[in-house]
């Protein structure tokens, strides 16, 4: 996730282009803006995490279950609901790196406890 897309998760005013997300986000799930600041403080973790090299298999897990549950809950719907061929080729593009992002973190994850980064 790049670092444009967290802000969009985590700060969106009402004058912003998220602001249509947010009402997305209202309409697909009940935590509406709080689960949008949730989100983006938790990839901001998750990065720090893997910077600091500390709980990175949690992290690595937990980002991983938040992108899948954005597959889940907003691609897989848009890639099914979508009229336009090109449109449903975008949402499928969507999907994939998502998907590919949330693969990664769990690579990422499941080989922490071969690291010894810290050791001299």
């Amino acid at each position: 996730m790049d670092a444009c897309h967290c802000n969009d998760h985590l700060w969106y005013p009402p004058f912003s282009p998220s602001a249509k997300h947010a009402n997305l986000c209202t309409q697909l799930f009940a935590g509406g803006y709080p689960l949008g600041v949730c989100s983006g403080c938790s990839i901001y973790l998750t990065g720090l995490a893997f910077i600091f090299n500390r709980f990175v298999s949690i992290a690595g897990y937990i980002l991983a279950a938040l992108v899948i549950s954005f597959v889940l809950m907003i691609h897989l719907p848009e890639y099914l609901n979508a009229g336009h061929p090109e449109m449903r080729q975008l949402a499928f593009v969507n999907l994939l790196k998502d998907l590919a992002l949330a693969g990664f973190a769990l690579y990422i994850a499941a080989n922490t406890k071969n690291q010894h980064l810290n050791r001299n």
